[in-house]
C-alpha cells in the first residue's frame, strides 16, 4: 500500500496500530542521491543490476524498494540506509525546499493561496 506524505522529513506513516513505509518519500530521497552523484536512472539500474524502469517506478513510489536494494544504494550513495525511510540529510531537506519554491513560485496567486491554505491545516494536525 502507498501512502501520500505531506511531509518530506518522515517516510514512515503511522495507520492504526502499525506503521507503512512512505514509498513515494523513499523514491524522493532515492532521485536525490542518484542525482546529487550524477547518475542517470539508466546508470544507476545498471550498477544494482535492474532496469531503468524499475528505478523510475521507484523515484515515483509506484514499485517497493527491497531493504537489501535499500542497502545497496546507500552504499553506491555513501549514506546509512535509514536516511532513506528516515530523512536527517540538511542537504535533502534543503533540496526540497528549493524544489517546493519553485513550484509554489509557478503557481498563479489564486493556488498560492489555496497551498498556504493547505499548510495551515497541516501544521494544525
Amino acid at each position: 500500500m502507498h501512502l501520500f506524505s505531506f511531509s518530506a522529513i518522515v517516510g514512515i506513516m503511522q495507520t492504526g496500530d502499525s506503521f507503512m513505509i512512505d514509498y513515494i518519500s523513499v523514491g524522493r530521497r532515492i532521485k536525490f542521491y542518484r542525482k546529487s552523484k550524477g547518475y542517470t536512472q539508466s546508470d544507476l539500474a545498471d550498477i544494482i543490476g535492474v532496469t531503468n524502469k524499475f528505478i523510475s517506478q521507484v523515484e515515483c513510489g509506484r514499485t517497493e524498494i527491497s531493504l537489501k536494494r535499500l542497502d545497496e544504494l546507500a552504499a553506491i550513495f555513501g549514506i546509512k540506509t535509514h536516511t532513506f525511510i528516515i530523512d536527517s540529510d540538511p542537504e535533502y531537506d534543503e533540496y526540497m525546499n528549493s524544489e517546493l519554491y519553485n513550484k509554489i513560485c509557478s503557481l498563479t496567486s489564486e493556488k498560492k493561496i489555496l497551498v498556504s491554505e493547505i499548510i495551515d491545516v497541516i501544521m494544525k494536525q
